[in-house]
């Protein structure tokens, strides 16, 4: 696959799971939502694991093919330490002695480009300049597939920091559907994050 379908299957992923999250909230004429509010959450966590999801698949897949040598969207060949012979090779390189690769963590994630990549480029850059909003999107998918008194005094931090506002006992969904506070007005912090995704991407494909 290239790197312009690799983007390109990201941003459909993207648009699929948001209308899972959007179609959760439809209303009648009366304005009365079709759905239970148990619905409208277990719905919008689904669809943000896997949001998520798509979003570490296409970083292993971005690395895994700058490494055996596929060409950016702007036709230029990365440098790199190694040559694998295939993707698969390049992943068991990755892995190493370890059971997986922690996509979701970019600490790892710059290591590791800085390991394979002259100067860790695209990967460092884009890492390092979103590290705190990748941070904050695992403290999210964390709530999302774990229930527990850590994952959730995490979220509540979170949601205060993100809201501007004293948040306790917030769910998934509330604080990502809720509007982002240094937005436009209308954007939430779901959409936020998704176009944060989104640049990242673009400037990793780039």
């Amino acid at each position: 696959m290239s790197q312009a379908n690799r983007l390109s299957e990201l941003r459909s992923s993207f648009t699929l799971f948001n209308s899972y999250i959007i179609n959760a909230f439809k209303q009648d004429v009366n304005g009365n939502y079709f759905f239970s509010v148990d619905y409208q959450s277990f719905t919008t966590n689904s669809a943000f694991i896997n949001i998520y999801i798509s979003w570490e698949h296409f970083l292993e897949q971005s690395f895994l093919g700058y490494l055996v040598g596929e060409l950016t969207l702007s036709g230029n060949l990365l440098q790199t330490y190694v040559q694998p012979p295939n993707a698969e090779h390049a992943n068991k390189i990755l892995i190493g002695t370890q059971k997986y690769v922690d996509w979701s963590n970019p600490e790892t994630i710059v290591r590791l480009a800085d390991l394979y990549f002259h100067n860790g480029d695209p990967f460092h850059t884009v890492m390092n300049s979103n590290k705190t909003s990748l941070f904050d999107l695992k403290t999210i998918r964390n709530s999302c597939a774990h229930i527990s008194t850590t994952t959730s005094a995490q979220l509540t931090s979170l949601a205060s920091r993100l809201l501007n506002v004293n948040s306790t006992n917030i769910q998934v969904s509330d604080l990502i559907l809720s509007i982002d506070p240094n937005g436009n007005g209308t954007d939430t912090i779901l959409d936020m994050y998704m176009q944060i995704l989104d640049a990242s991407a673009v400037n990793i494909s780039q």
